[in-house]
């Protein structure tokens, strides 16, 4: 091999164990403050991040409560094809900090229902972590 076919085999092995060591960073998911209150008929923001601040741009986000799906966020585009029902047209995923590891979830129109532990999982490929906040609803 020539001094010109090594470098570039050396450039590749290091572009790939940076790629490795990028997606395996251990994070956790921190929620901002719990319980989180929301005024009926209004909207609410359930806001999750990551620490240290990484980009998760490449990881699967998810949001549920109880048994229900929420929000689902995979290969860079949010999925809503299993989202429980009570939540379709209701809900959307801010992700335009994604880049710096924090996602938001939007819920418009504030029901009664919606009162619960929300869960947030940031999985990446070799390693999850969670969030979990109550959202208290309280009458007009």
């Amino acid at each position: 091999m020539t001094g010109h076919g090594i470098t570039i085999v050396f450039q590749v092995i290091g572009l790939l164990t940076a790629l490795r060591t990028t997606s395996g960073k251990r994070f956790t998911v921190v929620s901002t403050g719990s319980p989180v209150p929301a005024t009926l008929g209004n909207d609410s923001y359930l806001c999750c991040r990551l620490e240290p601040e990484i980009s998760a741009e490449n990881m699967t986000i998810k949001f549920h409560v109880g048994d229900y799906n929420i929000c689902l966020y995979k290969n860079g585009k949010e999925d809503l094809s299993n989202q429980n029902e009570t939540y379709k047209d209701r809900v959307e995923l801010l992700t335009e900090n994604i880049t710096v590891g924090q996602v938001t979830l939007w819920i418009k129109n504030i029901q009664q229902s919606d009162t619960g532990n929300y869960t947030c999982t940031f999985v990446s490929d070799d390693f999850s972590s969670i969030a979990t906040m109550e959202l208290h609803v309280n009458s007009k």
